[in-house]
C-alpha cells in the first residue's frame, strides 16, 4: 500500500470530519504517486464505495484541502435526479457514443468520456471519479494506467445506522442499496490487485480492533 487512511466517522461530527481532514492532507504531501513519470501533478483517482460508506465525505474531503487541484468528474447517467443526488452525475435523456465507456445499474445506463477526464488533467489537476461498476474501473485503469489510483472504500454499518437510512427512502431503493455494497465487496475481494489502496470507514474504535 502506499497509504492507509482511517475514517472513523460519526455521522455530523466535525471532529471525526477533520481526523479525515487531516489525514488526507498528509497524503497529498508527501506521496509521490500523485506525481506522473513526467514530473507533473494530473492524476486520476477513481474512489469505489457502496452506499453508506461515506463517498460524499470522501470526495468533500478531497476538494477542501486542494480546490484548486481537484476536479470531480460528472459522469453522465439517464437516471432520472433525485434529492439525493450530489455533483457527481450529470441526467440526460440519452447517452451519446461521446460517452466511451457506458454501463448499466439498475436499469438506467451511466458513461464516462474519457477526453473529459484527459481535459480535466491537461490542466494539471486530479480529475475525482466516483465509480462502483468493476468493469468500468478495469476500462479507466487501462486508459489512464499509472496515473490512475483506485480506492476502495469499506464501511461495517451498525444496525441502527442501517435502521435510520431504511427509514429515509423506500423499501425498494433501501434493498438496492444493500446489495451494492455486497456486490460491490465481493468484485473487490476477486479483483485485489486493480485497487491501489483501501480505506476503512468505520463508526466505532471496536470496530477497527476487530479488523486488525
Amino acid at each position: 500500500f502506499h497509504s492507509s487512511i482511517i475514517n472513523i466517522y460519526d455521522v455530523g461530527s466535525n471532529e471525526s470530519r477533520q481526523k479525515l481532514k487531516v489525514q488526507l492532507e498528509q497524503v497529498f504531501v508527501r506521496n509521490h504517486y500523485f506525481k506522473n513519470t513526467f514530473g507533473s501533478t494530473a492524476h486520476v483517482i477513481v474512489i469505489a464505495g457502496g452506499s453508506f460508506t461515506g463517498k460524499d465525505d470522501l470526495v468533500n474531503a478531497m476538494i477542501q484541502i486542494e480546490p484548486k487541484k481537484v476536479a470531480l468528474y460528472q459522469k453522465g447517467t439517464t437516471r432520472p435526479k433525485n434529492n439525493r443526488d450530489k455533483n457527481e452525475l450529470l441526467h440526460l435523456t440519452e447517452l451519446t457514443n461521446h460517452y466511451d465507456i457506458q454501463y448499466e445499474k439498475n436499469g438506467f445506463k451511466y458513461g464516462l468520456r474519457t477526453k473529459e477526464i484527459w481535459s480535466i488533467l491537461s490542466q494539471e489537476k486530479i480529475a475525482l471519479i466516483v465509480l462502483s461498476d468493476i468493469n468500468a474501473i478495469k476500462l479507466i485503469k487501462e486508459e489512464f494506467q499509472n496515473i490512475c489510483s483506485i480506492i476502495y472504500l469499506h464501511s461495517n454499518i451498525d444496525n441502527e445506522e442501517l435502521e435510520e437510512a431504511k427509514n429515509s427512502m423506500s423499501k425498494k431503493e433501501f434493498s438496492k442499496r444493500v446489495k451494492s455494497i455486497d456486490e460491490l465487496l465481493e468484485s473487490y475481494m476477486y479483483n485485489m490487485n486493480l485497487f491501489s489502496h483501501v480505506l476503512l470507514n468505520t463508526s466505532e474504535t471496536e470496530d477497527l480492533d476487530r479488523k486488525s
